[in-house]
C-alpha cells in the first residue's frame, strides 16, 4: 500500500502518512503475540532504534452487548445459527467470510456459490453488503440459497464470527486474511483456507502457510496453544502489557516534573 501511493491521491496520502507518523511514535503497541510474529517484533525494534514494541494480543472482541450488536444487524439470529450449527457433525462445516470491507465481485460470488453447492458440503456463508462500491458486487446467485437448503447458511450482514469459529461443527474458513480474522481463526484452532485480496492479506497468508509434511490439524493446534498461552498470566502478550503500563507511568511521571 505504501509503495503504490501516487501523488495527489487524498486516500493514499492519509494512508502513507500514517505508516511514516508510526515510525516517529514514542513506541508501537500491535495486535499480535511473540510466537506468531516474534522475527518481525524484532524487525521492528532495529528499525526504530528502541524495544518499545510492545505485542498484547490476541486482543479478543469485546461482545457483552451480544454477538449480534457488535457489528449491525444480521439476517439470522445469533440463537439460529447455533441451533443450525448444532445438528451438524464435527469439523464438517467450513466458515466462508471476508470480513467488513472486501466485497466479491457478481462473477466471483457466482463461481464461489458454484463451488459451495457441487461440493455437497456443509457451509456457513457470511454476505456484507457492498456499501463503499457500485454495482456488480455481492450479489447472491438467483435460487442459490433454495437449492443449497439444509447444508448451506447464508447471513447476509453482520455474522457472530467468534461464536462460529468456536463451534464444535466448524472444521475450515474460507477468508480473504485480514488481520482480525486471522488471529480470531488462529485461536479457535480452525485451519484458514486463504484468498487473500489486496493490502497485508498476501503476507498474512504467507505467514499462516503450511508446510507440505505437516500435519494441518497439529500445526493449527499448536498456533492455538500459542495464542492462549501468551494471554495467560506470565505469557508474552501478558508481560508486554505490564511493560507498557510501566513505560506509560514512567513516561507520566517524567512529564509532570
Amino acid at each position: 500500500m505504501y509503495r503504490s501511493y501516487v501523488g495527489g491521491d487524498p486516500d493514499g496520502k492519509f494512508l502513507r502518512d500514517g505508516f511514516l507518523d508510526n515510525l516517529t511514535s514514542w513506541g508501537l503497541v500491535v495486535n499480535s503475540f511473540g510466537d506468531l510474529e516474534g522475527v518481525y517484533l524484532e524487525h521492528l525494534r532495529k528499525e526504530m532504534g528502541h524495544t518499545r514494541v510492545w505485542a498484547v494480543g490476541p486482543v479478543k472482541p469485546i461482545e457483552q452487548s451480544g454477538p449480534t450488536t457488535r457489528g449491525g444487524p444480521s439476517s439470522v439470529s445469533a440463537d439460529s445459527i447455533t441451533s443450525w450449527l448444532d445438528k451438524c457433525d464435527d469439523n464438517k462445516v467450513v466458515y466462508v467470510c471476508f470480513g467488513s470491507l472486501a466485497v466479491l465481485r457478481n462473477d466471483q460470488m457466482e463461481a464461489l456459490a458454484l463451488g459451495l453447492e457441487r461440493s455437497g458440503g456443509s457451509f456457513v456463508w457470511s454476505i456484507k453488503e457492498p456499501t463503499h462500491v457500485e454495482g456488480g458486487y455481492g450479489r447472491v446467485p438467483h435460487g442459490f440459497e433454495d437449492r443449497v437448503a439444509g447444508r448451506g447458511l447464508v447471513i447476509k450482514g453482520w455474522a457472530p464470527q467468534v461464536l462460529i469459529l468456536n463451534h464444535r461443527a466448524v472444521g475450515a474458513f474460507l477468508t480473504h486474511c485480514g488481520w482480525n480474522l486471522v488471529l480470531e481463526s488462529v485461536t479457535s484452532g480452525v485451519p484458514i483456507l486463504a484468498w487473500p485480496m489486496g493490502a497485508d492479506q498476501f503476507i498474512n497468508a504467507t505467514l499462516l502457510e503450511q508446510l507440505k509434511d505437516d500435519d494441518r490439524a497439529e500445526r493449527q493446534r499448536a498456533k492455538q496453544l500459542a495464542a492462549l498461552r501468551a494471554t495467560v498470566d506470565g505469557g508474552s502478550s501478558v508481560k508486554d502489557v505490564e511493560s507498557l503500563i510501566a513505560h506509560l507511568v514512567a513516561l507520566g511521571a517524567a512529564i509532570c516534573k
